[in-house]
């Protein structure tokens, strides 16, 4: 995606490794408060970590089909 940087995060104690997602609000034409907010109200809703343009995806205690559903979030709320 455009106006997006994702790398890994990994955490010593590994509870919120993950994805750290972080927001170009000039490119992309919403903040990353925006792009959190939208994730939670969505159907499934998407709980992250974050503040200002990044916001953290945990992998930790995804369970089997998990993992699509929150791309697919990701990819909805993203690319409108």
């Amino acid at each position: 995606f455009p106006n997006i940087t994702v790398d890994l995060a990994l955490e010593q104690r590994g509870l919120s490794s993950g994805v750290r997602v972080r927001v170009d609000e000039g490119g992309l034409g919403k903040s990353g408060a925006e792009v959190i907010q939208e994730l939670k109200e969505g159907n499934p809703g998407v709980w992250v970590r974050g503040s200002g343009d990044s916001f953290r995806v945990a992998v930790t205690n995804l369970i089997d089909g998990d993992a699509e559903e929150v791309v697919g979030r990701l990819k909805a709320v993203l690319s409108k």
